[in-house]
């Protein structure tokens, strides 16, 4: 699953957060954001819907969907 840096970046941004409030709040690794940050798709859908729960949005979101 591919997730949109920008829109992620915005979403975070807007709750005032750091990447550090982002991996902690959603209980996901480091390099799951990091991961997004360069573009990767090797993310699972149960961490993607962490993002989303802890940023308060649909997942669909966040996802880039072809």
């Amino acid at each position: 699953m591919k997730v949109n840096y920008k829109k992620l970046i915005t979403l975070i941004g807007g709750k005032c957060w750091s990447v550090r409030d982002l991996v902690n709040e959603a209980n996901i690794q480091p390099k799951a954001y990091y991961d997004i940050k360069a573009g990767k798709d090797t993310l699972s859908i149960k961490t993607v819907g962490k993002i989303a729960k802890a940023l308060d949005v649909p997942v669909d979101e966040i996802l880039i969907i072809d």
